[in-house]
C-alpha cells in the first residue's frame, strides 16, 4: 500500500489508502489504509506530489497510529530538526 500526501495533509494519490489529514500541529499527519497495518512494516520519505520538479528537503518519521489499527502517524521536519509541514510518500509492506 502507498500514499502520497501533500504538506497540507490532503491525499494526492495512493493505493490501498483511504484518507490522510493533519492531526495536531501542522507537521503531524495520519494516513488511514483499508486494512489493519499493525503487523506491517512502514517507511516514509519526504517527497513532492507532482511527477517532475525539485523535491523538497527534509526528514520524516513514521509509526503506527495509536487508537487506529488501520493508520500510521507521520511527522515531518527540516534537515536541522525544526518542525516543518512537508509533503511525503509512505509505503506499507504487509505479509501474507
Amino acid at each position: 500500500m502507498s500514499a502520497v500526501v501533500r504538506a497540507d495533509g490532503t491525499l494526492a494519490r495512493g493505493e490501498g489508502v483511504e484518507s490522510s489529514a493533519v492531526v495536531g500541529l501542522s507537521h503531524q499527519y495520519e494516513v488511514i489504509f483499508g486494512r489493519d497495518v499493525t503487523a506491517c512494516a512502514y517507511t516514509v520519505d519526504i517527497g513532492g506530489f507532482e511527477p517532475f520538479g525539485i523535491p523538497p528537503k527534509g526528514v520524516a518519521a513514521v509509526i503506527g497510529r495509536a487508537g487506529n489499527v488501520r493508520g500510521v502517524y507521520v511527522e515531518t521536519f527540516r534537515v536541522d530538526g525544526a518542525e516543518l509541514p512537508l509533503g511525503f510518500h509512505v509505503l506499507v509492506f504487509c505479509g501474507r
